[in-house]
Order: structure tokens, then C-alpha cells, then sequence
């Protein structure tokens, strides 16, 4: 069977495959390419909203990327790609990423941030409840476990770790 939706590949399938040019990226549960993508296609691929994906640098055990220091879950050193995913994050007020708030979406169950880092890039946290956002430009930090960070080489695209 085959199909676009991943939500539909997500709830149907024992097995899947994603595929990228004619090639699989990854074969397995769906379970298992959402919580241990092997590549960064497949990690972008599958999750909605999207993964977030930074650029980072791994250095004194430490993932920067501006001001931020995450922690590093593999001790990689050198520049990577780390890949966050909206669900995972959480309300912190002295977590290491700092997001300024632009929109909140409100979908019930949960609610959708969507703002930047102080790099400019764009960030998205999938939050439950309903999370109110007064203005736009709003601060808010979030926290993460290690074990739901994801590293990635920045050339090959192939986990780390």
C-alpha cells in the first residue's frame, strides 16, 4: 500500500518504508521511524507538525547554537544537525532554548506555538492544554530530555549515536 499521508502510514501500517528519490531512507515500524529516525529526511518526514532542525555545534559536551547551550546526548563534536520535535519540548523557565513567541494556535488538546530563536530561525512547540499568548514577541523558554534529541551530520544527513 502506498501513500503521502503519513498519519494514515502511521496508523495502518505494521511495517513502512519512507522513501527519497527512488531510495528508502529507512524501513521499520512506524513507532520506530518516529522515535529513532535514521536519517534527517525520515525525521522531517514523519511528525506533525514538523521536526525542528538546527544547525549546532557540539563542543565541551555541550550543543551550541547562538547563546544556547543544549546538552549533548552523544558527545558528538563538531557541527551537526539537531532535530527537535514539537511534542517533546516543554515550558521551562530555566530551559536552555529561548523562543520568542509570534502566534499560538489553539487546536484544544494542545497548542501549537510558533515564533523564532534568537538566531531568526523559525521554532514551532506543540504544548498541551491551552497556552495563551498575550502579544506577539512574547518570551517563552522551553526545556527538553536529552533522550529526545536527535543529532544528524550536517553533510550526510545519517544519525548520530
Amino acid at each position: 500500500y502506498v501513500t503521502h499521508d503519513q498519519v494514515e502510514a502511521m496508523t495502518m501500517a505494521d511495517r513502512m518504508i519512507v522513501m527519497n528519490a527512488g531510495r528508502a531512507e529507512q524501513i521499520g515500524t512506524p513507532l520506530d521511524v518516529y522515535e529513532r529516525p535514521a536519517t534527517l529526511f525520515a525525521a522531517q518526514f514523519i511528525g506533525s507538525p514538523s521536526m525542528n532542525v538546527l544547525e549546532v555545534e557540539g563542543r565541551e559536551g555541550a550543543l551550541s547554537v547562538g547563546d544556547m547551550r543544549l546538552p549533548n546526548p552523544t558527545g558528538h563534536s563538531g557541527p551537526v544537525m539537531l532535530g527537535l520535535r514539537p511534542e517533546h519540548l516543554t515550558p521551562d523557565p530555566q530551559g536552555p532554548i529561548a523562543m520568542q513567541v509570534q502566534l499560538a494556535e489553539p487546536l484544544g488538546a494542545n497548542t501549537l506555538l510558533h515564533g523564532k530563536l534568537p538566531t531568526g530561525q523559525g521554532f514551532t512547540a506543540s504544548l498541551p492544554g491551552v497556552h495563551a499568548v498575550s502579544h506577539g514577541g512574547e518570551a517563552l523558554r522551553l526545556g527538553i530530555k536529552p533522550a529526545n534529541m536527535h543529532l544528524f551530520d550536517r553533510a550526510t544527513g545519517m544519525r548520530l549515536g
